[in-house]
């Protein structure tokens, strides 16, 4: 499959830094990561909160992908606003993703640091779980998604990181206000007189210039949250088995410890009877 590319007008427009090569290289290592199924069972034969970590990276990775593909092709016709909306939904994504891999890193680190139990509701709500305020479009009762603006307060306090600021110059695009419309698209305004153009080029080059930076932080930070997710999968998948048994619910039928491989892998031949529908 073809790979959108930034063009060479943008590159010569937007020069700072390596951002366009970084946009390119992090999607093409986003969509080396795309994989057909993952079966939660081979991470754990008794838990489903590896498998919903593993599920929320890789609907994450994809919508990533997806969004900053278009987000590229909408840059190139130096569409402001759209360029603008796009990204920012990239963003969102990266920081959620960010914000699960925190949580797992956190979890096996400083296990005293992390609710096992808040961060399975947590995953359990995103999966299935609709906006704060929706009334119509609900996909499952009783889940609703955290507010994204509180998971960037959290990852920009813990870790002194710029998301805030470009989800606040993004959204000014994403809303018909000053920046989505006025500043946009007028060009002069004197007594009652106004006259507009397609789009201000002294107010495209300096938004897009930001939403490029935008996006390059924000496909680095999903591919970041993927690696953290390697490093620390095989102990947070032991951790969870851990409290599993040490809260005396661990099947009869399973040997506890799992007999794993060097590779994390482990005979298929283990099976218990409820493992179609995990005990945590």
């Amino acid at each position: 499959m073809r790979m959108e590319t930034l063009s060479a007008t943008i590159r010569q427009k937007h020069p700072r830094g390596n951002r366009c090569e970084d946009i390119e290289s992090a999607i093409a290592e986003l969509q080396a990561r795309k994989v057909a199924e993952i079966d939660g069972y081979l991470l754990s034969p008794v838990s489903s909160i590896p498998s919903r970590a593993a599920d929320l990276l890789q609907l994450g990775t994809r919508r990533s992908v997806d969004l900053a593909e278009s987000a590229i092709r909408e840059i190139n016709r130096e569409a402001l606003n759209s360029s603008c909306i796009l990204t920012r939904a990239v963003l969102e994504t990266g920081c959620l993703m960010l914000y699960i891999s925190q949580q797992v890193r956190h979890a096996v680190t400083d296990p005293a640091k992390v609710d096992l139990d808040k961060l399975n509701t947590f995953m359990m709500d995103t999966l299935v779980g609709s906006g704060p305020k929706a009334k119509t479009f609900i996909f499952m009762e009783g889940h609703r998604v955290t507010n994204i603006l509180t998971i960037m307060e959290k990852l920009d306090k813990e870790l002194k990181t710029p998301f805030l600021g470009f989800y606040e110059g993004l959204s000014e695009h994403s809303h018909p206000n000053a920046h989505g419309m006025a500043l946009t698209y007028v060009n002069t305004h004197k007594a009652c007189v106004t006259t507009y153009t397609e789009q201000k080029e002294s107010r495209t080059r300096v938004s897009l210039d930001m939403a490029i930076s935008a996006l390059a932080t924000s496909l680095q930070i999903t591919e970041m949250a993927n690696r953290q997710w390697d490093e620390h999968r095989q102990a947070f998948i032991l951790l969870q088995e851990k409290k599993i048994h040490e809260a005396g619910t661990w099947p009869k039928d399973t040997p506890y410890p799992i007999p794993r491989r060097s590779d994390g892998t482990f005979p298929t031949t283990i099976r218990n009877a409820s493992s179609d529908t995990p005990t945590s």
